[in-house]
């Protein structure tokens, strides 16, 4: 690239290679003075995008926290005592029976659909999921009623049968979840 062009110093080709020939990019407190209007507005665009999105961002977690989305659940299922006899024999006395007992799990259903009477809370093509103890799911919709919808595909019932099943999980801070899903 020496030579090739002119140099400030000389208007003829190939004069040789001039390291004064870029003055402006020494200083550069003079080059931020001297920078025309539209490099000045284009330096600033990334700190206008940045505060921007830090304000679309509070607004987005103010909405999402009025309306209880983003909240973190723990999934609670009681456990009831199931017998099973192992009599197969109808003439057999009392005395021949042998049973077995265990602690049985009752998961909560996750369903595609609100179930508005028994027929659609048993049906099985509206059950896509059950919750096991311990499970945590995060809530993606507004609440309705008792219903909880949540990023396990569908609603939960927070409440059933007067036993808390979804119990909300409280950070450090004494707030619920942890704000914007994600």
């Amino acid at each position: 690239i020496c030579g090739s062009y002119p140099t400030h110093s000389s208007d003829s080709w190939g004069s040789g290679c001039n390291t004064n020939t870029r003055p402006y990019r020494l200083n550069t407190e003079l080059n931020a003075l001297l920078r025309p209007d539209w490099l000045r507005r284009a330096s600033r665009i990334k700190q206008i995008q940045q505060d921007k999105n830090k304000k679309v961002y509070e607004s987005l977690s103010k909405r999402q926290e009025s309306l209880g989305v983003g909240k973190t659940y723990r999934c609670r299922n009681p456990s009831i005592l199931e017998i099973n006899s192992n009599n197969d024999d109808d003439s057999a006395t009392s005395s021949d029976v042998k049973a077995s007992w265990g602690w049985k799990e009752i998961y909560l259903n996750v369903y595609l659909v609100i179930p508005t009477n028994e027929y659609e809370a048993k049906d099985p093509t509206n059950i896509i999921h059950q919750l096991k103890d311990g499970n945590i799911v995060k809530s993606t919709a507004q609440q309705k009623g008792i219903w909880i919808e949540h990023d396990q595909g569908g609603w939960s019932a927070e409440y059933m049968n007067g036993m808390t099943r979804l119990e909300i999980i409280e950070d450090q801070s004494g707030k619920s979840g942890d704000g914007l899903l994600g």
